[in-house]
């Protein structure tokens, strides 16, 4: 209708025009969603940490327990981002609030116990991811550090490196492992359930020089034939408060590498020149005919003189 009308209009006004009226076409609604479909995205917030020679302690870290006056705490400060597995870090700091101990290392227990059915068991324990930590730098005595697994109220691990001083520029490393049977690392049937039982390497893991950082891939304590007590990615720098940097890792010196022994062999080597003869069979040979040749004129000469003995001049018998 209000086409019509219009055309109409349009009429009176021009008469000699042309008018065409057409109809809209009808409007699309595009319904636009308000929030797009979501993704999963899924981000680490682990770190994984690489180790370099120049790395440096840095302040600002979680504190830790304390021992003796000194704080232990974790810390990804100061070291290189790469590629591999989380290398936990410690640092352990005076009461003065010097840093003294540095240690980047990855520790793991492997081992096998009996049941009280005499079934063995194995297991593996990450002592690194030990909710409780403790270090002691000052006083006379060595320097230690010592990890609690899972945590120290209930504990089925106890790992404690300790670094005395051998001389005055140089230092070693041994550990104090207590294992602890209960059932956070245990099951119920093990053979010292609720019990106790220390592992002391009295041998040095190491012997390292005051005030340099120890580097090694990979490090195996002595320990009893049922464990293996694993330490990988080493950085030890127990001396830091003496370093030429001082707290921090300032030089470091590599553990030397482990080098293959040649392989043994079961099968006697072939001579260059073959002899149809066993030499030392000859020899025997010669030494027995010798003996007896000699035992021979011995007992021949014995006789001999005997019967010259017995002989008596006819004269002489009266």
């Amino acid at each position: 209708m209000d086409c019509i009308m219009f055309m109409f209009l349009v009429f009176l006004m021009y008469p000699g025009g042309e008018v065409q009226c057409t109809t809209p076409g009808a409007s699309v609604t595009t319904n636009v969603p308000t929030q797009q479909p979501s993704t999963n995205v899924v981000t680490s917030m682990s770190t994984t940490v690489g180790i370099t020679s120049g790395s440096t302690a840095a302040a600002g870290n979680t504190s830790g327990s304390t021992a003796s006056g000194s704080t232990a705490s974790r810390s990804t400060d100061g070291v290189t981002a790469t590629q591999g597995p989380v290398i936990p870090r410690f640092q352990v700091k005076t009461s003065a609030g010097d840093v003294c101990m540095l240690l980047v290392f990855n520790a793991t227990i492997k081992l096998s116990y009996l049941t009280t059915d005499f079934d063995r068991r194995y297991n593996t324990l990450p002592v690194t991811d030990a909710a409780d930590y403790e270090g002691s730098c000052e006083g006379d005595g060595p320097r230690n550090f010592t990890l609690w697994y899972p945590s120290k109220d209930r504990y089925c691990v106890s790992w404690t490196l300790s670094f005395p001083e051998a001389t005055d520029t140089t230092y070693f490393n041994n550990n104090t492992v207590i294992f602890h049977y209960i059932g956070s690392c245990f099951e119920p049937d093990a053979g010292f359930y609720n019990k106790t039982r220390t592992a002391n390497t009295w041998d040095p893991t190491y012997e390292g020089t005051i005030g340099k950082t120890y580097k090694c891939d990979s490090l195996r304590v002595p320990g009893a034939s049922t464990s293996q007590f694993i330490m990988e990615n080493v950085m030890f720098q127990p001396f830091a408060d003496k370093s030429s940097d001082k707290g921090h890792f300032g030089e470091v010196e590599t553990c030397p590498e482990v080098t293959a022994p040649p392989p043994t062999t079961t099968k006697k080597p072939f001579p260059t020149l073959p002899s149809p003869f066993d030499t030392n069979w000859i020899i025997g040979i010669v030494i027995g005919c010798l003996g007896v040749i000699i035992s021979v004129i011995v007992l021949v000469a014995a006789i001999m003189t005997k019967r010259k003995r017995s002989r008596v001049p006819y004269a002489n018998i009266q």
